[in-house]
């Protein structure tokens, strides 16, 4: 049995990258807006073959890291729109169910395609399966979301502060699956 090639990728987060933007002085807050900062990781999606059988990738698309998310979760709209529109042109089972979603601002039940996604990591090469729901009429501008399931059976996520990194770091590493003697 072969061992997989070693992984790591670390993302040093920055207060410009994972905050909300800022409102205008003057602003009144919104209550429902959440101030915490979002860790997102650019995956490219591998697209469905095209004529050629060549695998085709999508340009990196910044994923949020939502701890809270069982599920990977992501447009069935941007999955099922052409690249020459800046979809990703992924495969979308007609298959749907109605599933239970809370956000920030409430629970509501939504249809979702259950599938899968094969995504890369940068600078690795191989690619990572995981679970997703493709959940139609995904508001415009949420980044899609990578869940903790299916994601943890392959990598480690290492969520982590020090002097050097004040606003934090988060790591992902392959997990060892080769067997011990």
């Amino acid at each position: 049995m072969t061992a997989p090639a070693p992984f790591r990728y670390t993302i040093q987060l920055w207060p410009g990258e994972c905050s909300p933007p800022a409102d205008p002085p003057g602003t009144p807050p919104d209550p429902l807006a959440i101030e915490t900062r979002v860790a997102k990781v650019p995956l490219r999606m591998i697209r469905q073959p095209d004529t050629s059988n060549e695998t085709r990738v999508t340009a990196p698309e910044w994923f949020a890291i939502d701890p809270g998310a069982g599920i990977t979760q992501l447009s069935l709209e941007a999955a099922l729109l052409g690249e020459e529109h800046g979809g990703w042109d992924l495969s979308v089972g007609p298959n749907w169910r109605r599933v239970k979603r809370t956000t920030a601002r409430g629970t509501d039940r939504v249809r979702a395609h259950p599938g899968s996604i094969r995504v890369l990591f940068p600078n690795y090469a191989e690619p990572f399966e995981f679970t997703c729901l493709f959940i139609e009429n995904w508001p415009v501008g949420v980044p899609p979301l990578l869940g903790l399931h299916d994601v943890l059976k392959h990598v480690r996520i290492t969520f982590d502060s020090t002097k050097l990194r004040p606003f934090g770091a988060v790591t992902f590493e392959r997990y060892d699956t080769t067997p011990h003697e």
